[in-house]
């Protein structure tokens, strides 16, 4: 047999006729040689195609190298480059594509929201959020966002809705709100909402690379980067793309060679965070000699590159909004066709769902096949409680120390259900809900129901992805309703027969039960903007409930009737005391008018006349006059600014009130709507001291090993504490017992006051308890504190037994922001105190820090629980403290959780004695490790006088050592020394 010539071979094509377009675009050699069925023949035809098209390859390129040389030779014009085909410079324009230098786009960028920005009228000033629960990975990724936006700042979410948060960014002057959301861990979703007036946007998040995860990552400067912005071409991505550019300044700090580049590309921005990398490397030529000889030269270049930083991660546009955020009467820009809405708050909307039959779970008693399971548990079945409407009977349960609250089934429900519950008591501010099956042992997700804070039910209704409470209702009652589908893990069973309540705070809870059920099956959503949705589910009886009270909210009591009249017959004569936190914006004018009602005083009534109607006066009468509602607790500074302009706002919104009955609480409720945001109740706190371990009349022993941990990143000790700073010019405020003359701190006492009794009076603040002298040394003594040349105020709102009102704490606050205001020096309050959940306290460390005060918070001592059910550990904005031993351990005492905010050295911690003029007592607790950090911020103010409490706050973070102490806790452990800051 003839072999056939390759020519022929080569020459068989398909007799398939095709277009010819579509032929012209087979130009690639694999579409040339795929008809070849014989491989050997096919691979050699393939190959020599190959060949001829790389000489031609190269013969092109070195005419256009002789083209190139020639044009510089002779001075012509170069060339034209060409540009690589790619999907974005093939596409076809539509009428969505504008010109930037077109006069109308040009028009329109004058007067549009970002304006302002770009005329460097409006620096950038970002405040950043999550979604209301994080995971450690949610940390991770606002730890390099930051790096990323230098002129950004971050809070804790703490349970605030959106609305909430938009407003006080509004107030305090932040130009953009970023919110990142997580769903099981895993970061999903970004809201950016530019301030006043919008717009906001809303974005999913995908394939996200944290910096850690990148290989040869750098590290990011603290200069300004450049932003880089491509393809964002059309109408829609040109607003885009200037809300983008509002983030970032408009001057770029090129010396620090950083570089921020959003891509978009379609339906997706592709972000990335670099630097450049400049490198002197040596070129190796081989060029003619004028001999005629070749030669290799060397020639030195410098050649760039880029150096990823991280993080890295996708966007997708899914909503633009007109405004700030409104998911319901809100006016759409544009919207994915496939988005469904993810927020509710505010208004109720009629819901979509059907009406369903569930298990009744209790109602006047538990139902067939329900019963307690409850253990450390006081459980009785009362009525002489708050009833709510339509039952009998309530419920009552006393939880113990990190003990549970159970009901329990013999007949196991359906994962796939809601439960559905109206409560009462703290078990909202102290408690973590579960699903379990007694018979895998399978447990669900927990919520932390302490993330739902009291103002943020009193502002709007609140939802979380699993979890939502609405009220109060008429008679004060609060409705839970729980997914428990989204709770189960990937290992569940298909059902559930216990819903557990554990107690998250150390101290216990209590929780009234009017009715629960158990809704299983419940069909989805049509529309998650529904105010019926749990998450994608639907509940049909949400919207069921009794009208809302016209009354302002009273948190921190269970049942209310019963609680109130129990404690107002305790207190006698006296009454009791309530928090009321009054509306933003509210004037002195109207909080005297409101006060004298209160009073029974007639409406003209002066600042001066409500003052002189004081606590004291009526304490001192026999019987309290029918008159009198309420009596209000101002004190002497607040009367002299109303006097200098009655009609200014007030400089602080926290107002304590002492009623003397349960009517006349409710009638208070009932006339101050306009004026009073929500009552709260005055709690005790307590020291956050665990024990004594040691004493001495000694005079300075050395360096404490506390000191010593600040100023060096790893273990063992060098017991040298060289911070390079000293604190002066800075002002610790220390709340307290007081505190006593010491050696440690002579000639460094600024003004005092004692507030424990109520209204703060000055000087009387001698410490015979010991704990705020410990304290005050820890954080600005000679030899014992961290910044040794900071002054120290004394403000004494504990009593020497170690415990104070929550109002008398709140009135020590406002004196300090007072005294910082009126002297205008930088300062720091230390608060090495706790006690339960309270909204007040919380509002009052948010308004100190909005004031520019840093604020130091013990996270308390409760061995191992949540920090977030104590305040002012759970305060938004304060910089919450756990304690750590010498050898880098969590102190066994220690509360932990999402809320704390950094771990310092709280075991066996030597400072001054009140005993001794010269002495020192060796304590452990939180209130230990707080100071602290006091006086770490103290350094950091003196380095940087004008940084405020968020940059303080960011810049002790970043400064910190990364140890992973416990779970579900941040891993970052104080240092405090100048070359760090």
């Amino acid at each position: 047999m003839k072999k056939r010539k390759l020519e022929d071979t080569a020459d068989e094509a398909p007799t398939t006729s095709m277009p010819t377009n579509a032929a012209t675009r087979v130009s690639n050699i694999g579409a040339k040689t795929s008809h070849i069925k014989n491989k050997m023949v096919r691979s050699q035809k393939y190959h020599a195609l190959k060949y001829e098209k790389n000489k031609e390859k190269k013969k092109l390129k070195k005419k256009k190298e002789k083209e190139l040389a020639r044009a510089y030779q002779q001075g012509l014009p170069l060339p034209p480059k060409e540009e690589p085909k790619t999907i974005e410079n093939m596409r076809e324009k539509d009428e969505t594509h504008i010109d930037t230098k077109d006069d109308k786009v040009i028009a329109e960028e004058k007067d549009d929201e970002f304006a302002e920005h770009f005329a460097n009228l409006r620096p950038p000033n970002v405040l950043i959020t999550t979604s209301y629960t994080c995971s450690k990975v949610m940390y991770k990724f606002i730890a390099d966002i930051l790096e990323v936006f230098p002129a950004a700042t971050y809070y804790k979410r703490k349970g605030y809705p959106l609305k909430k948060i938009i407003e006080y960014a509004r107030n305090r002057e932040f130009t953009d709100l970023v919110v990142f959301n997580e769903d099981r861990k895993q970061v999903n979703g970004m809201i950016v909402v530019h301030l006043p007036d919008g717009p906001t946007a809303f974005f999913r998040l995908s394939s996200l690379v944290l910096s850690t995860d990148i290989k040869g990552h750098g590290r990011a400067t603290s200069h300004k980067p450049e932003l880089v912005l491509n393809n964002f071409d059309t109408m829609l991505g040109h607003r885009i793309g200037r809300m983008f550019a509002s983030l970032f300044c408009q001057d770029p700090t090129f010396k620090g060679r950083r570089v921020v580049t959003f891509h978009n590309q379609r339906d997706f921005i592709f972000f990335r965070h670099h630097r450049y990398i400049f490198e002197e490397k040596d070129q190796k030529k081989v060029e003619k000699q004028p001999d005629g000889k070749m030669k290799k030269v060397v020639t030195p270049t410098v050649r760039a590159r880029l150096q990823e930083c991280g993080p890295r991660f996708t966007l997708k546009l899914e909503m633009l909004q007109k405004g700030t955020l409104d998911t319901k009467g809100g006016e759409f820009e544009w919207i994915h066709k496939s988005v469904v809405f993810a927020v509710v708050s505010g208004a109720r909307a009629a819901t979509n769902c059907s009406s369903a039959d569930g298990r009744q779970i209790y109602k006047d008693g538990f139902q067939d096949t329900w019963l307690s399971g409850s253990q450390g548990t006081v459980l009785d079945d009362v009525s002489n409680v708050t009833i709510r409407p339509g039952t009998n009977m309530t419920l009552a349960a006393e939880i113990g120390a990190f003990s549970t609250f159970s009901m329990v089934t013999v007949v196991p429900f359906s994962t796939d259900s809601i439960l559905d519950m109206w409560i009462q008591g703290t078990v909202v501010q102290d408690a973590m809900l579960y699903f379990e099956s007694s018979q895998s042992k399978v447990r669900s997700d927990s919520i932390d129901l302490s993330a739902i804070s009291p103002e943020s039910i009193a502002a709007a209704d609140v939802l979380q992805d699993a979890v939502r409470i609405v009220g109060p209702d008429a008679a004060d009652w609060f409705r839970l309703s729980v997914n428990t589908k989204i709770l189960a893990p990937s290992n569940a069973t298909e059902t559930w027969d216990s819903i557990v309540f554990r107690d998250a705070s150390g101290t216990g809870f209590s929780i009234f039960v009017s009715e629960a059920q158990i809704l299983p099956n419940l069909p989805p959503c049509e529309s998650r903007a529904s105010s019926g949705c749990i998450g994608n589910v639907c509940n049909p009886v949400i919207d069921e409930l009794f009208p809302q009270s016209d009354a302002v909210p009273l948190f921190g009591y269970g049942p209310i009737a019963q609680e109130i009249s129990d404690e107002i017959s305790a207190a006698g004569i006296r009454g009791i005391s309530l928090i009321a936190k009054l509306f933003d914006n509210i004037t002195y004018a109207e909080v005297f008018e409101m006060c004298a009602k209160l009073q029974g005083q007639e409406q003209g009534s002066g600042p001066e006349d409500v003052f002189v109607t004081s606590v004291e006066i009526l304490e001192a009468r026999s019987t309290i006059s029918p008159n009198v509602i309420a009596v209000c607790e101002i004190d002497a500074t607040t009367t002299s600014l109303a006097q200098a302009d009655i009609m200014a706002p007030v400089e602080w919104p926290l107002l304590t009130v002492r009623s003397y009955s349960f009517e006349n609480i409710t009638t208070m409720r009932a006339m101050v709507t306009t004026k009073v945001s929500y009552f709260d109740r005055d709690g005790i706190a307590t020291t956050n001291s665990d024990d004594l371990l040691a004493s001495a009349d000694a005079a300075c022993p050395g360096i404490p090993w506390g000191l010593s941990r600040l100023d060096q990143p790893n273990l063992p000790l060098d017991n040298v504490f060289k911070p390079g700073l000293t604190g002066s010019g800075v002002h610790i405020y220390v709340l307290d017992t007081g505190v006593s003359s010491h050696s440690d701190f002579t000639g460094r006492i600024g003004a005092g006051v004692s507030c424990f009794t109520g209204t703060c009076t000055s000087g009387n603040f001698a410490d015979a308890n010991g704990h705020g002298t410990h304290v005050a040394g820890t954080a600005a003594g000679t030899c014992f504190g961290v910044a040794k040349k900071a002054i120290i105020h004394p403000v004494k709102v504990l009593s020497d037994s170690g415990s104070g009102s929550y109002s008398g704490i709140i009135n020590g606050i406002k004196f300090s922001v007072q005294n910082s205001k009126n002297n205008g020096w930088r300062g720091v309050i230390n608060l090495s105190l706790g006690g339960g959940s309270s909204a007040s306290l919380n509002s009052a460390v948010n308004e100190a820090v909005s004031k520019g005060l840093v604020v130091a918070a013990a996270a308390g001592n409760d061995y191992a629980a949540n920090a977030c059910t104590k305040s002012p550990a759970s305060a938004a904005n304060a910089l919450t403290v756990a304690s750590v031993t010498k050898q880098d351990t969590a102190s066994s005492f220690s509360n932990v959780g999402s809320c704390v905010d950094i771990w310092a050295p709280g075991t066996r911690v030597a400072s001054a004695s009140n005993t001794n003029f010269n002495g020192y007592k060796t304590l452990s607790g939180t209130s230990m490790a707080t100071p602290h950090v006091a006086g770490a911020a103290a350094l950091y103010l003196q380095k940087y006088p004008s940084a405020s409490p968020g940059q303080v706050r960011q810049g002790l973070l970043k400064a910190s050592v990364q140890r992973n102490l416990y779970p579900q806790t941040t891993t970052s452990l104080l240092q405090a020394y100048s070359a760090v800051f």
